[in-house]
């Protein structure tokens, strides 16, 4: 028996007006998902930075501090 090549058969179109529109509601519904992804990203980036405040009460360590100190005087873990 031969195999059939798949290469061979006929390709469906993917211009039809229903797959238009289908993907058009999904680009929409893409872009609604990436700012609701992107509102709790930036929400739960605040909420680390609260928390971190917080923790240091307020004393943020300085940031750019790699003098190996670990930014309280304590040796660096290497």
């Amino acid at each position: 028996m031969r195999k059939i090549n798949p290469s061979s058969k006929p390709r469906r179109s993917s211009t039809s007006s229903r797959s238009a529109a289908e993907m058009a509601a999904l680009k929409e519904q893409n872009q609604r998902l990436q700012e609701q992804i992107d509102s709790l990203s930036s929400s739960l980036s605040l909420t680390i930075q609260e928390e971190i405040r917080k923790l240091y009460g307020g004393n943020l360590p300085r940031q750019g501090d790699d003098d190996g100190t670990g930014g309280a005087g304590q040796p660096g873990i290497c």
